[in-house]
């Protein structure tokens, strides 16, 4: 996607903040904007969402997945990690198993929603 961007076979791309800080200096690009709940510091703003999650197949074991996610939980809190995470411009947000699938669910139908609106279709 990068290079079809900079060979300007695409208008725009959206990526994470961390993968796009780095393009900030490309002499061949107009604008980078973040796009979330707030500005931060590396990137100028608008409102929309960049997320990330972790999935586990179906039928892991509950408790797995709760354990699971108590340790990402607490890895991101790390101050090492939590400071490099800063640098790169990844604003993180812990959770639980429950409040990110309800998130996620929320999400698929924002998008789900503003494709059938654009009429958008994979050719």
């Amino acid at each position: 996607m990068r290079n079809d961007l900079f060979a300007g076979r695409v208008p725009l791309q959206f990526s994470n903040v961390p993968g796009s800080v780095a393009l900030r200096s490309a002499k061949d690009l107009s604008r980078m904007a973040h796009a979330g709940p707030r500005p931060i510091e590396v990137l100028p703003g608008f409102e929309t969402w960049e997320w990330n999650g972790v999935f586990a197949p179906a039928g892991t074991d509950a408790g797995l997945i709760v354990r699971l996610n108590g340790e990402m939980n607490a890895a991101i809190r790390t101050p090492a990690t939590a400071t490099r995470l800063a640098e790169l411009g990844a604003l993180t947000r812990p959770n639980t198993v429950e409040e990110f699938a309800a998130f996620r669910e929320t999400q698929i139908a924002f998008f789900t929603e503003m494709v059938k609106t654009a009429n958008i279709r994979i050719e």
